[in-house]
């Protein structure tokens, strides 16, 4: 009888020590997701209170999305989309034009909504390529964008293409690591055509013998400076675009004429030339 009772007594303890521990468990899991939910929420507030302040600031030409707008509107109105800050090649005006023909509010709106989404897809993929197959917590996805977001910011609020070259650098990797190589050329050609800084992670991959990636490099190139920009502007206006590119951006930055000139020194000019400027000068 004593026996009994001393055995149900520990079964009810037993009991009662799992419950606990479920409690608990329970209770730790609901904090996690309270505070998964808090940083959420902060974020989404964090870029809506952007996009109000960057649209502002975009729709008065305070940031580089003007560099970008104007020449579609130099184009729409007959004129050459390379008179004054314009460096970056003919086919981004053909890319830009959907969206750069209204206002420029309606323009800065659209583009920082387009960047939004390209960081979330970056995001994604950064994800992909760091769980290694394995199913991501949840908490993966919050902590590259909590880690970028001095870039991020930064680019979003300056209505610069960054986002973009990233994402497109970001799904060259992922279809290297997928054993796509040319369709993973095709995105980092697309990257360096529109942003010669990728021309780095090309010479990367060279170094490690992806040299089918070069294919693909080759296919975007002949697409985004030959065929794409000549149905958009015609023959002899895309080989005066091509030619002007070449001298105003292209060549300089190959040959490094011209270094001397511009903000190079400040941390806030990320182009290529910038980058080896600091590097190797005083």
């Amino acid at each position: 009888m004593f026996d009994d009772f001393f055995i149900d007594k520990r079964a009810v303890l037993g009991y009662n020590s799992t419950y606990e521990e479920e409690r608990m468990n329970q209770s730790e899991s609901k904090n996690k997701k309270t505070g998964r939910i808090g940083i959420m929420v902060i974020l989404v507030l964090l870029f809506l209170l952007l996009g109000i302040y960057t649209t502002h600031r975009g729709g008065i030409g305070a940031n580089d999305l003007r560099v970008y707008y104007k020449p579609v509107q130099a184009h729409l109105n007959g004129k050459s989309i390379y008179p004054g800050l314009y460096f970056y090649p003919p086919v981004i005006v053909a890319l830009f034009t959907p969206i750069a023909s209204g206002s420029m509010y309606v323009t800065a709106g659209i583009w920082y909504v387009l960047n939004v989404i390209f960081l979330l897809l970056t995001v994604k993929l950064c994800v992909k390529l760091s769980s290694d197959g394995k199913p991501p917590g949840k908490l993966l996805y919050i902590v590259p964008i909590l880690y970028s977001l001095g870039f991020s910011v930064g680019s979003l609020m300056m209505g610069q293409i960054n986002i973009l070259i990233l994402l497109l650098v970001c799904s060259a990797f992922y279809l290297v690591r997928m054993k796509k190589e040319v369709l993973a050329g095709v995105f980092l050609g697309i990257a360096i055509v529109l942003k010669l800084t990728p021309l780095l992670v090309l010479v990367y991959f060279v170094f490690k013998k992806k040299f089918r990636i070069l294919k693909g490099v080759f296919i975007s190139a002949v697409i985004l400076i030959v065929v794409l920009p000549t149905l958009f502007f015609g023959v002899k206006k895309n080989i005066e675009y091509q030619k002007a590119w070449m001298e105003r951006s292209f060549l300089p930055n190959v040959t490094g004429k011209d270094f001397a000139e511009g903000n190079f020194h400040r941390y806030g000019n990320q182009s290529l030339e910038a980058m080896l400027i600091r590097f190797f000068t005083d």
